[in-house]
């Protein structure tokens, strides 16, 4: 079946389309995120409708978001009797999630374009109702950028974790897509916590972009000493070495909230 679509189309590098063929992958995909008949789930890039399959058959609502036409197309062919998938031509990023699930609880699941990855993570973010649980493919850097660990923060493990935990399921090698990319990927799941910090988060973004703005420098160059240490922050740390927990201490003080 696949080796017969992949001859109706050409991948488009604009897009960023590396199709996934690996059977095991999808499955783990899929697995990870937990999915039961009651289920939303929106997958972003449904591509050739490799994972869309599987995702089909295990009776969840699945919403797939396409922006090529082309690929539409052949979905809304390979599915058309499938009564439980749904099907949007549009970019995911321009999607407005809570209005594709009605305002109920969904989870997003799919392997994503490299470069929709830290957009589509930011967008997640800043949505009005987070989805429950996320399982993506995206590139190995972006995940390990944002699961960060410890001394090794990041810009984005900070804003990412202020709501979810986040870890790296998988290394997953080229050969798992067609045509196979230059670099490794990674399944990243995020699963939203249970208690959610209060915090304007456009605030915090900013906040966080100035401090990891010069990561070589110590933050007491960036911000009055006297703030760090009411923040309990160490003046001659740099911002990869500080807590989410000190550094939402420091905002606050910051933002005097």
């Amino acid at each position: 079946m696949y080796n017969k679509l992949m001859q109706q189309v050409k991948p488009k590098k604009r897009l960023g389309q590396n199709f996934l063929v690996d059977k095991g992958v999808v499955k783990l995909i899929i697995n990870v995120a937990n999915i039961n008949n009651n289920d939303i789930i929106i997958e972003p890039g449904s591509g050739l409708g490799v994972v869309t399959e599987c995702l089909i058959k295990t009776g969840a609502e699945i919403i797939g978001v396409e922006i090529d036409t082309n690929l539409a197309t052949i979905l809304q062919k390979r599915f058309i009797n499938n009564k439980n998938f749904h099907l949007k031509t549009e970019s995911v990023l321009k999607s407005n999630f809570n209005i594709l699930t009605k305002g109920q609880n969904y989870k997003i699941v799919g392997s994503i374009p490299y470069q929709i990855s830290s957009p589509l993570i930011h967008k997640i973010l800043f949505e009005q109702n987070r989805p429950l649980l996320v399982s993506i493919i995206i590139q190995k850097e972006v995940a390990e950028k944002i699961v960060g660990s410890k001394n090794k923060g990041t810009y984005m493990s900070n804003m990412v974790n202020l709501f979810y935990k986040s870890e790296i399921i998988k290394i997953i090698k080229p050969q798992a897509f067609d045509p196979a990319p230059k670099i490794d990927s990674a399944l990243l799941l995020l699963t939203l916590k249970n208690e959610l910090p209060k915090i304007d988060l456009r605030k915090f973004k900013g906040f966080l972009h100035k401090a990891f703005a010069n990561r070589r420098k110590m933050l007491n160059k960036t911000f009055k000493v006297k703030d760090l240490k009411l923040a309990g922050i160490e003046n001659t740390v740099r911002a990869q070495e500080v807590s989410l927990n000190n550094f939402i201490k420091l905002y606050k003080i910051q933002y005097d909230v």
